[in-house]
C-alpha cells in the first residue's frame, strides 16, 4: 500500500461500506413487501446525485417539470412533480450559498416589487380568508393555489439567482419543451392502455387522482377530444416558431421542420381547442414580425386561408375529418358536423352565460373589492367531486362555487378583488413590455431563439387572461416563471460579446427597458441580419 494514496483507498472503502449497507436495506424492503417505501429512498438518492452533478445547474428541473402538476404514484404525498422539483433546486441553490459555490447577487428592479407587493397583497387575502385543504381534514377547503403560488414565487427566487451559462440558457426551450412532451404522450398512454391511467395519469395531471381511481381518462369527451395533446402540439409549434422562419416550415422541402409542425399541428387539431389554432397563428405572427419579415405573414395567412378552404369544403365530401379537429376549425365556414359545431358554440354560451351569473349576482362573489380568497365549504367541495362536477365538464355551479369561471378578471375578482386586480394586471403588463423589448434586444444573437420562445407568450399573456380562459391562480403563477425566465435571458444578453452593429437603433430600446426596472448594466451591441 502506497501512503500517499491512503486518502483514495479510504473513500473507496466507505464507498464500499455505504453501498453494501444501501443494498442489505433495500434487500430487507423487498422482502418485507415495502415497495413505497423503496421508492422513495431510491427518490431521495436520485435527488442527491442530480443536486450533486447538475451543481449550480439544478435550476433546469424547473423548466423541465414545470408542466407536471400531477403527483408522484408511489409516495402518499400531497406535493405535484412541479413542487418536489422546485424545492430541490431551493435546497440546492441554499447549500451553494452556504458553500460559496453560488455568489450570484440579484439587483432589485420593478418587476421584483410588483411581486412582491402581489405576494404581500396575497397574504392579506389569506389572512381575511383563511382556509385548508382537503387532506388535512380542514372545514374550509380549497386553499391549494396559495401553495402553488408560493411554489412559483420560490421558482421566481431561484431563476433570478441563476449563474449564467450561455449554453444552458439557449437549450431553455428544449428543457421546457419535454415536460409538455411527458404530457401529451402520457396522455395518449393512458387513452390506449387505460390500465396505466391510475399510476402514470397521476403524473402528469393535477385532476387525475379522484378521476383516474375508476381507470377514466378525464379528457375523452363525448366528441373525442383530446386537450392534453395541446400541450406538446403548442409547445413545439412555439419552439418551431422562435428557431425558424415560419414560411420555413410550411413547405415539404423542409422535411425536417415540415413534418414536426405538420405533427404538431396535428395535436393541436385533436385537442379540439379553437383557442390552441389561434395561439398558434399569433406565434407565427410574432415570429415573422420580430424577424422583421413581415411578409411571411401574408403568406402564412394565404397557405392557412387555402387550407382551411380545403379542409371546410372537402370535409363530409371527400374524407371525414376526426371530430374534435372540426370543432376546433368550427370558428370557419365550412361543412362541418352539427354536433362538432353545436358543442363549440354551447361552450361559448356556456361560457357567457357563466360571466353574466357572476357580474349581475351576489350569490357568487360576496367581496368584489376585496375578494373572497380561495376557499369553499367541505359541502361545496362535495358538489364539485360528484359525478356531475368536474368529471362531466358541464355542471356551472362547480365552476362557479371555485371561481373557475375561465375570465382573467372575474376569477380575479372573486379570488383578490378588484384590488387584487389592480396589483396584478399592471404585473403582467410589465411583462409584456420586458419581453417585447428583451425580444428585439436579442435580435442578431444566439439567444434571439430562447427569447423569442419565452418572450412570445408573455407578450402574448394579457389576450387570452382577459378574452379567453384565464384564472387568477394559474396566471400568477405562471407570471412568476415566466419573470424569472425573462431575468435569465436579460443576465444573459449583457454577457454576449460586443460588436458594432446596430448600436443605434437599439439604444432607444435600452434606455426604455432601464426605465422599467431593467438592472443598471448595458445591453450591449449586436450584430443584426438582413
Amino acid at each position: 500500500m502506497r501512503l500517499d494514496r491512503t486518502l483514495q483507498y479510504l473513500s473507496t472503502a466507505i464507498a464500499i461500506m455505504l453501498a453494501c449497507v444501501f443494498a442489505i436495506l433495500c434487500g430487507s424492503l423487498i422482502g418485507g413487501g415495502q415497495f413505497k417505501m423503496l421508492a422513495l429512498i431510491f427518490l431521495g438518492v436520485a435527488t442527491i446525485a442530480t443536486i450533486v452533478v447538475w451543481r449550480t445547474g439544478i435550476w433546469l428541473l424547473i423548466p423541465l417539470c414545470w408542466e407536471l402538476t400531477g403527483k408522484l404514484p408511489f409516495a402518499s404525498m400531497p406535493f405535484t412533480v412541479r413542487d418536489i422539483s422546485v424545492v430541490i433546486a431551493v435546497v440546492g441553490f441554499m447549500a451553494f450559498h452556504a458553500l460559496k459555490l453560488l455568489r450570484t447577487k440579484p439587483v432589485f428592479d420593478l418587476v421584483d416589487l410588483f411581486v412582491l407587493v402581489n405576494v404581500s397583497y396575497l397574504m392579506t387575502v389569506f389572512a381575511r380568508n383563511p382556509v385548508g385543504v382537503d387532506w388535512l381534514g380542514s372545514d374550509m377547503v380549497g386553499g391549494r393555489p396559495y401553495f402553488d403560488i408560493f411554489i412559483a414565487f420560490l421558482a421566481f427566487l431561484v431563476l433570478k439567482r441563476v449563474p449564467i451559462d450561455l449554453k444552458k440558457v439557449r437549450l431553455l426551450p428544449f428543457f421546457t419543451l419535454v415536460g409538455s412532451a411527458f404530457v401529451s404522450i402520457g396522455n395518449m398512454i393512458t387513452l390506449i392502455w387505460p390500465s396505466t391511467a391510475p399510476r402514470l395519469g397521476m403524473i402528469y395531471s393535477t385532476f387525475a387522482p379522484p378521476e383516474y381511481e375508476t381507470g377514466q381518462a378525464i379528457d375523452e369527451d363525448v366528441i373525442g377530444r383530446r386537450p392534453l395533446l395541446s400541450a406538446v402540439g403548442g409547445r413545439g409549434m412555439q419552439l418551431l416558431c422562435s428557431y425558424f422562419t415560419p414560411s420555413s416550415f410550411l413547405f415539404p422541402r423542409h422535411l425536417s421542420r415540415f413534418l414536426p409542425a405538420a405533427g404538431f399541428m396535428v395535436c393541436i387539431l385533436l385537442s379540439g381547442f379553437r383557442s390552441a389554432v389561434f395561439t398558434v397563428f399569433v406565434y407565427v405572427c410574432f415570429s415573422s414580425y420580430f424577424r422583421k419579415r413581415k411578409q411571411d405573414i401574408v403568406v402564412f395567412f394565404l397557405l392557412a386561408t387555402a387550407f382551411a378552404g380545403i379542409a371546410a369544403l372537402g370535409n363530409g365530401r371527400l374524407f371525414r375529418l376526426p371530430m374534435a379537429a372540426q370543432r376546433a376549425l368550427s370558428f370557419l365556414p365550412g361543412n362541418w358536423d352539427h354536433e362538432a359545431v353545436s358543442d363549440a358554440k354551447g361552450s361559448s354560451e356556456w361560457r357567457y352565460q357563466m360571466w353574466d351569473m357572476v357580474i349581475f349576482e351576489d350569490k357568487w362573489i360576496r367581496n368584489k373589492w376585496l375578494g373572497d380568497g380561495f376557499g369553499f365549504t367541505r359541502y361545496e367541495l362535495s358538489i364539485m367531486k360528484s359525478p356531475t362536477g368536474f368529471a362531466t365538464g358541464g355542471n356551472q355551479e362547480a365552476f362557479l362555487i371555485a371561481g373557475t369561471y375561465h375570465s382573467g378578471p372575474l376569477s380575479t375578482i372573486r379570488y383578490a378583488g378588484i384590488v387584487g386586480l389592480a396589483l396584478f394586471f399592471p404585473l403582467m403588463l410589465l411583462l409584456t413590455m420586458r419581453a417585447y423589448r428583451l425580444i428585439r434586444a436579442c435580435y442578431g444573437t444566439a439567444l434571439f431563439p430562447t427569447a423569442l420562445f419565452v418572450g412570445m407568450p408573455v407578450v402574448f399573456a394579457p389576450f387570452p387572461f382577459i378574452f379567453v380562459a384565464g384564472g387568477y391562480d394559474s396566471n400568477m403563477a405562471e407570471a412568476f416563471f415566466a419573470a424569472g425566465l425573462l431575468k435569465i435571458i436579460e443576465r444573459a444578453r449583457a454577457k454576449l460579446p460586443a460588436t458594432t452593429e446596430a448600436e443605434a437603433i437599439l439604444r432607444k430600446d435600452a434606455t426604455e427597458l432601464l426605465s422599467l426596472g431593467r438592472p443598471g448594466h448595458s445591453l450591449g451591441r449586436v450584430s443584426v441580419r438582413n
